[in-house]
């Protein structure tokens, strides 16, 4: 063939390739279409904010202030949800009504985590928060096995030592000047969970703060927040590009080292003879007749209970004693229970199933501060609710914090009032109104552990001190890395219960 003839070819060559190309991309895009044509349907007749082509609802969070953004949402949809979002191509149907939460949390449609908990797994691996399928089922049934009131009663002295170093550790600040009580209850609570749940007797992260260990977990919730939310960092190829996951890869090294040291640790103490209680102690002893886990699962596996279990008592009885700084009259009660119940005893198992009021405070500081606002499932099949039916391959998301704060199930729902939560109060509200904890199959194990440990630690903290705050709750804002925090932090004072007594005389 000569050139000239060769060069004739070339423009239908050219036009026939444009042309192909074409036919494939719009063969393609009815493709998708087609298959996502139910989730049109539904998306279509649910209200929700206006979503744009290719990235949907996604710039709505493209901000700083992600939680303020979210609660803006629920405020103006939530109280005719189910309503839908999009995350990019994702459907997303966010729901706050608790017939629908109990539906969900109950449905074998719904048992399946949300994709985004996939960026949960450099955190802590494809385990009981982030996990779904058979594996999960039965890393979960050994798991639950170990998590029995017997087991948890044999951590209250624990509870007990630990909350009682935090109240000498507290002892020079009791002067009436104001500071951020956090620092120093997530020290204790590090402390706590490392001997109960890792066999780790010697973090002594109340005295020394600025342990890597702590400072790597606190990057990894940040860097998994920000992924989640973010949908142009949800492709892998591009999020390996960032300083994001460079940071995340130096952090993932740090924990799981640490973890692997208290499991290899454990290891030994069970080849010494040593009969340890702690929840690794026991899962070790489980794993070597039920051969159910590898290392790497276990690692996997005691660090997220480790984790769930620390953030809840760190969060929660910040805001707790937060809250009793600002309600002075909630405070007294409390106290006064503790003293009716306990006198000037110890803490101990019969005690603290009688501090029905601490206990309400506990509940109280739950609802307002949930310590996960949301919830995701992704349905692996339709699911009627009582409002429409949700289709396939959408991902539902409960959130929790508007279900808590909504005025159609609780009266001031933004303000402090314990008393909702005593048990004549509780049988007039549907039970999923208030779930903290999740629920249904999924829900949390270790639910009896954190009100435990929770109640333990406030019950030393108001013994020894009265709180003052002068915050006003409205003024408290909120952030969120995955856990709801305080943007301004938990800024109390102290003065000693010795001193106050001394004046009541």
């Amino acid at each position: 063939m000569s050139t000239r003839a060769f060069n004739n070819y070339v423009p239908l060559f050219r036009d026939f390739s444009v042309a192909l190309i074409s036919v494939v991309l719009i063969a393609s895009l009815v493709k998708y279409l087609l298959n996502k044509r139910r989730l049109f349907v539904v998306a279509a007749k649910l209200p929700g904010p206006t979503a744009y082509p290719i990235v949907g609802n996604a710039l709505i969070f493209a901000s700083d202030q992600l939680f303020e953004r979210i609660v803006g949402i629920l405020e103006l949809y939530g109280n005719v949800t189910p309503m839908r979002l999009w995350m990019g191509p994702k459907l997303c149907i966010v729901i706050t009504e608790p017939r629908d939460i109990e539906i969900v949390l109950h449905s074998p449609q719904s048992s399946t985590k949300g994709s985004h908990y996939r960026f949960f797994y450099p955190f802590i691996g494809n385990g009981l928060i982030s996990g779904s399928g058979k594996t999960w089922k039965a890393h979960r049934k050994m798991v639950s096995h170990l998590f029995t009131q017997r087991t948890f009663e044999a951590f209250v002295a624990t509870f007990n030592n630990r909350s009682t170093e935090l109240v000498r550790k507290l002892k020079p600040l009791a002067n009436g000047e104001v500071f951020d009580i956090f620092h120093y209850i997530e020290g204790c609570t590090i402390d706590i969970c490392c001997e109960t749940i890792m066999g780790h007797s010697s973090a002594n992260a109340l005295t020394n703060p600025n342990y890597e260990f702590i400072h790597h977990t606190a990057q990894m919730y940040q860097i998994t927040y920000d992924r989640m939310l973010k949908a142009w960092l949800h492709p892998d190829w591009i999020f390996r590009m960032t300083a994001r996951h460079r940071r995340q890869q130096r952090a993932k090294s740090v924990i799981n080292d640490f973890t692997e040291r208290c499991i290899e640790s454990r290891r030994q103490e069970t080849r010494d003879g040593v009969i340890g209680v702690s929840i690794l102690h026991k899962l070790l002893a489980a794993n070597e007749d039920a051969r159910e886990l590898n290392d790497e699962e276990l690692r996997d596996e005691i660090y997220t209970v480790y984790i769930a279990a620390q953030d809840t008592l760190a969060l929660t009885s910040s805001f707790a004693v937060l809250m009793m700084g600002i309600h002075e009259s909630v405070q007294d009660k409390a106290r006064n229970e503790v003293k009716e119940v306990l006198g000037d005893n110890d803490v101990d198992v019969e005690g603290l199933s009688k501090l029905k009021y601490v206990e309400m405070v506990i509940k109280e500081t739950l609802r307002l501060f949930p310590v996960g606002p949301l919830l995701g499932r992704r349905l692996t099949g339709e699911l009627k609710l009582d409002k429409c039916v949700l289709p396939k391959g959408c991902e539902v998301v409960m959130a929790l914090y508007g279900t808590h704060r909504s005025p159609e199930y609780w009266d001031q729902p933004d303000e402090f009032i314990p008393e909702r939560f005593s048990s004549e109060n509780v049988s007039k509200r549907h039970p999923y109104a208030f779930v903290p904890f999740s629920g249904g199959p999924m829900g949390c194990i270790g639910k009896n552990y954190a009100i435990m440990a929770l109640k333990t630690m406030l019950v030393n903290v108001i013994r020894g001190y009265v709180i003052k705050s002068d915050v006003a709750l409205k003024d408290v804002k909120l952030r969120t890395d995955i856990s709801v925090r305080s943007v301004h932090g938990y800024r109390v004072s102290l003065s000693s219960r010795e001193k106050q007594r001394d004046v009541d005389e």
